[in-house]
């Protein structure tokens, strides 16, 4: 990464640090990548009362690849995490504030607009998509506000300059509106009718190919262990740990020695220690044999040990 590319990634990861703080969440920053070419860093925001947030972090938010975006939603079906990402650019074009962008149903948003974000202290409800703007609308609302004042689906679209069709689609909660379109509805209905973006609330669509292959032969043999132990798992391909698996409300995070890789075991064992004030987090180094007196407050074992370790940690 260029010098002042890797600068700006530097400043950035340490706003969102600091905004995350101010509003009170645990911060989890991940060790950064080994691999120049690897330009985003994976933070957690845990807070007690509120559901974890799993940030991806680039100065621009198509350094963040298809596998990074893959694993932000595999981790999240896993560990019932919110995915974001924080970037200043889009594409080299300068993000807005207060709009929440959506890049293949991943949200990104600026620094400024995760503050409101976490803090909920305005509505957010401007959705930037492929250099467009929309606002999204609750169906609901739209028709009840509509019955009230007495007003019929074709008077309301000659208002909105739409077709009868599409206001039917407002209230079915199948179409979202331009900017202008949505101004009219506020002057007409209220603001009330708009749907805002809350991040602990948003429901999160899952549509990607979830699988990953493993990478070694080890990585295959203890995904095959974890199957009878837990109630679903996931191969992370590009981010903070090899494997997540969750049993009930158990989250499990297992490092893999990588013999011929270049990632650091040392990074990975420290990256997965940091989860230590997750409630009921289970930690796990597979390891060679060598390396199972490496000093570490997580449980290292080799393979062949591992299914002894799960059973004496997780009830089936």
């Amino acid at each position: 990464m260029k010098a002042w590319k890797n600068k700006l990634l530097d400043e950035l990861v340490e706003s969102v640090w600091k905004t995350a703080n101010k509003h009170g969440f645990n911060v989890i920053k991940l060790s950064t990548p080994s691999n120049p070419e690897d330009r985003s860093i994976d933070m957690f925001l845990l807070r007690e009362d509120k559901k974890t947030i799993h940030l991806k972090i680039a100065v621009d938010s198509r350094d963040i690849d298809y596998y990074e975006q893959k694993d932000l939603f595999g981790v999240a079906s896993v560990l019932k995490s919110r995915p974001l990402a924080v970037s200043e650019y889009e594409d080299k074009i300068e993000l807005e504030d207060d709009v929440v962008y959506e890049r293949n149903k991943l949200p990104v948003v600026n620094v400024k607009t995760l503050d409101s974000l976490l803090s909920c202290s305005k509505n957010l409800f401007i959705i930037g998509k492929k250099k467009d703007f929309y606002v999204r609308i609750d169906g609901e609302k739209l028709r009840k506000a509509r019955l009230e004042r007495n007003i019929s689906l074709g008077e309301l679209a000659d208002i909105l300059k739409v077709s009868r069709k599409s206001v039917y689609e407002y209230e079915r909660g199948s179409y979202n509106v331009n900017l202008d379109v949505a101004e009219k509805l506020i002057d007409v209905l209220s603001e009330d009718v708009l749907k805002p973006y809350n991040i602990y609330e948003e429901e999160i669509t899952i549509d990607m190919n979830l699988v990953n292959m493993p990478d070694n032969a080890v990585e295959e043999k203890v995904m095959r262990i974890l199957e009878g132990f837990t109630d679903t798992q996931y191969h992370v391909k590009k981010a903070f740990v090899d494997i997540v698996a969750k049993k009930d409300d158990k989250k499990i995070f297992i490092a893999v020695e990588h013999v011929k890789s270049g990632s650091s075991l040392k990074d990975k064992i420290e990256d997965i220690e940091r989860f230590s004030f997750m409630k009921d987090a289970l930690k796990i180094a597979v390891v060679s044999e060598k390396r199972i007196d490496y000093a570490s407050s997580a449980i290292l074992t080799n393979v062949d040990r591992l299914k002894k370790i799960l059973e004496e940690h997780i009830s089936r």
